[in-house]
């Protein structure tokens, strides 16, 4: 009986870990993204600015968790950056994050003049989404795609930033 309950309480508290994991966020700032940009290891950081009422940014998300998995060994990191509203963090990002099976971090950037803030990003961009910034401060990477992507076309876009580099798996 006690090792029956020992076991229904640890695949209870798995299940509870996985569905935190599926939809954690955490609202951030300005300046706390540009701390994550600027991060001077030799990691490269992708970060995709998405909105949950971005049809584009929705139909791709699915290629940006499927390139994070394919390349998890590699010294790179996906964040995704959420320009939903905060009012929405709740209602509508969580639950987009849950049915997604998120396990990359994810902010919401609270900061709802966009013009503050866009060109600190990238000056050529325009704010449209959605939008990939991909970072490596340690080899002075730092390139925007103002576009959205499929698979086949991610990989396509990331393979020569990395091939200068590191890595790319054929």
């Amino acid at each position: 009986m006690k090792k029956s309950l020992g076991l229904c309480c640890a695949l209870f508290l798995i299940a509870i870990s996985g569905e935190a994991n599926a939809q954690q966020a955490r609202i951030v700032k300005f300046e706390d993204l540009a701390k994550m940009m600027s991060r001077q290891n030799d990691t490269t950081y992708i970060f995709n600015f998405f909105a949950t009422w971005c049809e584009p940014c929705v139909e791709e998300f699915p290629s940006f968790q499927r390139f994070s998995s394919c390349y998890a060994q590699e010294k790179m990191r996906l964040i995704f950056v959420s320009l939903d509203f905060k009012k929405d963090f709740s209602k509508r990002l969580l639950p987009f994050l849950q049915k997604h099976h998120v396990k990359n971090e994810v902010v919401l950037l609270d900061e709802p003049d966009y013009n503050s803030w866009i060109d600190r990003v990238d000056s050529g961009w325009d704010g449209n989404l959605p939008a990939t910034l991909v970072i490596n401060n340690g080899t002075h990477i730092h390139q925007m795609f103002a576009k959205d992507f499929t698979y086949a076309s991610l990989e396509a876009a990331m393979k020569p930033i990395f091939d200068r580099f590191f890595f790319y798996k054929q």
